[in-house]
């Protein structure tokens, strides 16, 4: 599975696209390393941005209903809205250690002086991007 992302960010990414990447961490199963290894592949894929958030269980998805199945009470509280499993304590790490890690990849990812100087070159070469830009700084 992770070649075959690889490939497709390659692919869409040759064929001029721009490739946006959504990465969800947080399940009660998931590991400190696993969420860590997931973090360091958005990063490492190459794409033009990236979002990254924590699971969001919701009535009807399969993966709630083995929770529900395990923590009865939360069949009662949450039976018409979804639920964070990290936010319940569920998971092997606290929230504040989950936000963090998100927030330092999305630092890592966005402030990368080449994901800054790819992005600079894309406006400096994009007609529309320039014109833009320029219509935001001549308004004044």
């Amino acid at each position: 599975m992770l070649k075959q992302s690889i490939r497709a960010v390659k692919a869409a990414k040759k064929a001029g696209l721009n490739v946006t990447g959504t990465f969800i961490v947080g399940a009660s199963v998931e590991t400190k390393r696993e969420v860590i290894n997931t973090l360091e592949f958005a990063k490492r894929l190459g794409m033009n941005a990236i979002g990254i958030g924590p699971l969001w269980v919701y009535p009807g998805a399969h993966v709630r209903d083995e929770l529900v199945a395990k923590n009865p009470g939360l069949q009662e509280k949450y039976w018409e809205s979804g639920f964070v499993p990290v936010e319940l304590g569920m998971c092997q790490y606290s929230q504040e250690w989950l936000d963090d890690a998100i927030g330092k990849t999305l630092r890592d990812f966005y402030l990368n002086p080449s994901y800054i100087t790819q992005e600079l070159i894309k406006i400096f070469k994009d007609p529309y991007r320039r014109k833009l830009i320029s219509r935001k700084f001549h308004r004044r």
